[in-house]
């Protein structure tokens, strides 16, 4: 049954180097559930990716949001954050002065704050937005995406051309 699996994943893989222009050394990026269930049940990612993509080096990649949001979740996530920050190549999807800029409270024409408007930032935020705004650029880095949400999962197929692995 291996062979076959093997057989599939080479066939997928030529697949998405022929029609999108996916070529090795694969990238992967890394979404924070899947990271936080990987390390939860004691799976190494690196070489399980390794195997799984038939390659010997990838590239692991990981957004900043998605470290903000494992470190926000607490103890529980704390060593799912360390693999993050140590093994991983962080992406920052939103710029520092948009992060900066966040809690400020926006101007109206007359030069009032109005009352319970937020400054929100448009910077990319997230897998998907971050994935949606490569998608005009011709020379953007392609990406496989891990993730165990299935709402992600499911927008990021509707985008097309991006390998999701779960």
């Amino acid at each position: 049954m291996k062979v076959n699996r093997s057989k599939f994943i080479r066939k997928y893989l030529r697949f998405y180097r022929l029609v999108f222009g996916i070529e090795s050394p694969y990238k992967v990026l890394l979404d924070g559930n899947f990271i936080f269930h990987a390390i939860k049940y004691k799976i190494d990612i690196v070489t399980r990716l390794a195997v799984l993509l038939q390659e010997k080096s990838i590239e692991i990649f990981v957004l900043r949001s998605a470290l903000r949001e494992l470190n926000g979740v607490g103890e529980k996530a704390a060593s799912a954050y360390q693999f993050g920050e140590q093994c991983c190549t962080i992406i920052e999807d939103c710029k520092e002065e948009d992060r900066r800029l966040k809690g400020r409270e926006s101007k109206d024409k007359d030069g009032k704050g109005s009352k319970g408007n937020k400054y929100h930032p448009k910077a990319p935020r997230g897998a998907y937005e971050y994935m949606r705004s490569l998608q005009g650029i011709p020379d953007a880095p392609k990406y496989f995406v891990a993730t165990q949400d299935s709402s992600l999962r499911n927008g990021l197929g509707n985008l097309g051309g991006i390998p999701i692995l779960y």
